[in-house]
């Protein structure tokens, strides 16, 4: 299993057990499916980038809030700040950007401590009311 898999399964169950009341989803990107099924899978999405969790719960103003989760940091960053250059990357990276536009809480989530704390930063206000 892929570290990012693991971790996506981990903040699952986290969600489950910390906010039972929220709805979620996880869309499956980078799960290896036979050709038939990844085809039909793909013409079902708008295009590439979708973030692996989408949160339909609003929350501190946003309508929901949608994660691309990965394992560190690395993976997005250079070690300057500046946005690798990997295609799939800046495709994640414009999509968060235009959900942002849209209204949406739309960030990168780095390892299971990192996706949390954007989770709990996001449902926190929800929390107290």
């Amino acid at each position: 299993m892929r570290p990012e898999d693991r971790i996506q399964l981990d903040i699952c169950e986290y969600i489950r057990k910390q906010y039972p009341h929220v709805v979620f989803l996880s869309t499956g990107s980078g799960l290896k499916l036979p050709v038939g099924l990844a085809v039909k899978f793909s013409r079902m999405q708008c295009g590439d980038g979708l973030p692996d969790l989408i949160i339909l719960h609003p929350a501190g103003g946003y309508h929901a809030a949608a994660i691309e989760i990965k394992k560190d940091a690395s993976e997005v960053y250079k070690k300057n700040g500046e946005y690798r250059k990997v295609e799939h990357v800046q495709d994640q990276a414009f999509i968060l950007m235009k959900l942002r536009r849209l209204g949406y809480y739309a960030v990168f989530g780095f390892g299971f401590d990192g996706t949390k704390r954007e989770i709990d930063k996001y449902l926190i206000s929800e929390r107290r009311r």
